[in-house]
């Protein structure tokens, strides 16, 4: 992985510090699949974004694995350009490469400075969602816990688990 540059203050989108706030909702830092990043950000929208009465920050549709929206990543990405995020492409044996989406130690640190100022009703729901998501350890059992409970994310699916 190239060297980030350090960036003291970052421009930040309000979607990009929810970002933030969301992937450090856990207890250290945390190596997420592809797979987890997209279905956690679909749960923070279904099930606390509408709770709050605020509009989703993403637009997911049914995809080969259920909900899928680019913009989850593209804003990794641009966390990657501050400094606030790692992206690592691994090879696993049997299997095509595939990416994992982390915080940079500055990333976990401002996310849980954000996640801190929240409400506290806010902070637990989005960590409940975090609990939840990381219960699932496999790429099927989490899938399945998706079309189970939004099952309309089904539709184009390549999964038949």
């Amino acid at each position: 992985m190239k060297p980030k540059e350090e960036v003291s203050n970052p421009t930040l989108s309000s979607r990009q510090l929810f970002v933030l706030a969301g992937m450090a909702a856990t207890e250290e830092p945390v190596q997420f699949a592809s797979i987890q990043i997209q279905k956690l950000f679909f749960l923070y929208d279904e099930k606390i974004r509408k709770d709050w009465g605020k509009s989703p920050y993403f637009d997911f549709k049914p995809y080969d694995f259920g909900p899928f929206d680019q913009m989850v990543y593209k804003d990794i990405e641009d966390l990657e350009s501050k400094g606030l995020a790692e992206i690592t492409s691994v090879q696993a044996p049997y299997q095509s490469r595939r990416k994992l989406h982390a915080l940079s130690y500055r990333g976990f640190n401002l996310g849980k400075k954000i996640l801190e100022g929240m409400p506290v009703s806010e902070r637990n729901q989005i960590r409940g969602v975090m609990r939840k998501l990381l219960e699932h350890r496999n790429f099927g059992e989490l899938v399945v816990s998706i079309y189970e409970e939004y099952p309309h994310m089904r539709a184009n699916s390549r999964f038949h688990g």
